[in-house]
């Protein structure tokens, strides 16, 4: 993530304070008709609503897309490393970059199975 520390405090303002169905909204410039899965993620979500609005915008700003998969994964991940708040997520996300880079490139490119 290359933004500047300015940036970076004023998008994790916004990321405070704004609803993540609002969110995704924004992200995909209303183009993206909301799922029941969106749904559920927000109403069902175990993260705080700051921390659930980073994963979304880190999950899309990084690898275009809100898929299941890696949601569900950062979320346990995220979840297991007691992260409570936005500074906190921004951090891992961070500094696991690399490996989660790792992880979404096997769940869009999974490994072709050979008889």
């Amino acid at each position: 993530m290359t933004i500047t520390i300015d940036k970076e405090k004023e998008l994790l303002e916004k990321l405070k304070s704004i609803h993540p169905l609002d969110l995704i909204k924004d992200i995909c410039d209303n183009r993206y008709k909301l799922t029941e899965y969106d749904f559920n993620l927000v109403n069902n979500s175990l993260l705080e609503r700051p921390v659930l609005n980073w994963l979304i915008y880190y999950c899309v700003s990084q690898y275009g897309v809100l898929d299941k998969t890696m949601i569900d994964g950062l979320t346990f991940h995220w979840l297991f490393k007691d992260v409570k708040t936005i500074e906190q997520a921004c951090l891992i996300s961070k500094k696991n970059h690399k490996k989660y880079q790792l992880i979404s490139f096997e769940i869009i490119h999974p490994p072709l199975e050979i008889e």
